[in-house]
């Protein structure tokens, strides 16, 4: 009568995931915004979204 799935539903676990990618990459402007250093941005971002692109989020 009662089915107990045991297995975390991939829906919110990947969205959950693109948050992390999300808040870090935000972290990442915060921080080198503040100490005025911005090449980092340059390669962090396209890393971050094609980490994103391959991991299908």
């Amino acid at each position: 009568m009662f089915h107990l799935k045991l297995e975390k539903n991939k829906r919110f676990s990947k969205h959950g995931e693109a948050w992390v990618y999300a808040l870090f990459l935000l972290g990442a402007v915060i921080f080198f915004t503040y100490n005025q250093v911005y090449w980092p941005l340059y390669a962090l971002t396209p890393a971050i979204a094609l980490l994103a692109w391959f991991r299908k989020i």
